[in-house]
């Protein structure tokens, strides 16, 4: 298990050296590493926003492209699986993800945000849509569904 977490030439170093190796077990979220090949990583989705197109996937990844031929990585706030993408408008966009991950941005999707996470439930949400700037709904894992009705700063359970 350490020597997933770690990889294996850590762990052999650690040992080496005769030094404990201490695996970072929390379940905060990390930021997303800044990947050479992010582009060739798993994608879910992918949307087109006026002029841009916004991809998102694997490890927190989010693409940005202008012309789909050359994209650039986003950092993120996560490094959770993301699985969609939606904008209202040509600036003000969310993503979805594992571990109750939103994700906003309203600039086009050049810098985001984390407004939600829930780690320790860890279940995954799948889409999500506003309606409005105040008014979203977000699915997940095992028939969940939630609304907010103050932008994504709180989120009831909805029946």
């Amino acid at each position: 298990m350490i020597s997933r977490l770690l990889g294996p030439t850590a762990l052999a170093v650690g040992l080496l050296f005769g030094g404990s190796v201490q695996a970072d077990t929390s379940l905060e979220p990390r930021l997303s590493e800044m990947m050479p090949k992010a582009a060739e990583s798993i994608l879910n989705d992918v949307i087109q926003v006026g002029e841009v197109w916004i991809a998102v996937g694997d490890r927190g990844t989010i693409l940005r492209s202008t012309d789909v031929d050359h994209w650039t990585q986003i950092g993120t706030p996560v490094q959770a699986m993301l699985t969609k993408v939606r904008f209202l408008n040509d600036k003000r966009g969310w993503a979805v993800g594992h571990d109750g991950t939103i994700l906003e941005t309203d600039d086009a999707g050049l810098t985001w945000r984390m407004i939600h996470s829930d780690t320790a439930l860890g279940k995954p949400l799948y889409d999500i849509l506003f309606v409005n700037e105040k008014t979203g709904f977000v699915v997940g894992a095992n028939a969940m569904m939630k609304r907010t009705d103050d932008g994504g700063k709180t989120w009831e359970q909805f029946e």
